[in-house]
């Protein structure tokens, strides 16, 4: 499977909320899928809201979105999507 995560970037001011979309796929050769009813975990593993974390599930898109409010003050988050 594969998993992507957007946008890659993306700028808001200190207080206001954050999305991120998490997208997975099924990969068989030339063949893309989405992975649906799948769970993915986000977490802000580093930056000023450092510890927020979710879960969603994938739709029929294989997407599942990820909002959070940055309350942590100004600086760079970097948020990681995984699945199991």
């Amino acid at each position: 499977m594969e998993l992507t995560l957007e946008p890659e970037y993306d700028i808001n001011p200190v207080g206001t909320e954050h999305t991120v979309t998490a997208t997975l796929t099924i990969v068989e050769g030339a063949t893309v899928t989405a992975a649906v009813n799948e769970t993915i975990y986000f977490e802000v593993i580093a930056g000023p809201n450092a510890g927020v974390n979710g879960t969603e599930v994938t739709d029929y898109n294989g997407q599942a979105t990820f909002t959070y409010t940055g309350l942590g003050g100004p600086g760079t988050d970097e948020i990681q999507a995984t699945w199991s």
